[in-house]
């Protein structure tokens, strides 16, 4: 399981991340992150499967605070294989606001 959930006094929930879910999370998010920085936003162009694209979606968010779009640029119509996506995230400095 990559994360665990950690009852806090008061009955708070939180998550703490492992090491492997960190990493796993940080090489899907350098593949799109802004070459100028990885605050700013994200607009790029890349091929996917669909697990690819739900880690990459779950990557933005993690790093950025933002939900991403993605925006189907070419399909591929077998099963398994990659459809080309536009990817676009307002990026950390909009969502979050630092």
């Amino acid at each position: 399981m990559a994360t665990k959930k950690d009852v806090q006094p008061g009955g708070s929930t939180c998550h703490s991340y492992t090491d492997a879910y960190v990493n796993k999370m940080r090489v899907a998010f350098e593949k799109v992150q802004n070459a100028e920085h990885w605050k700013n936003p994200i607009d790029y162009v890349i091929a996917l499967n669909l697990a690819e694209r739900a880690l990459l979606a779950d990557a933005i968010t993690f790093f950025t605070g933002s939900l991403p779009e993605f925006t189907l640029v070419h399909a591929c119509m077998r099963v398994g294989l990659r459809a080309t996506y536009r990817v676009q995230a307002v990026g950390y400095y909009i969502a979050i606001g630092s």
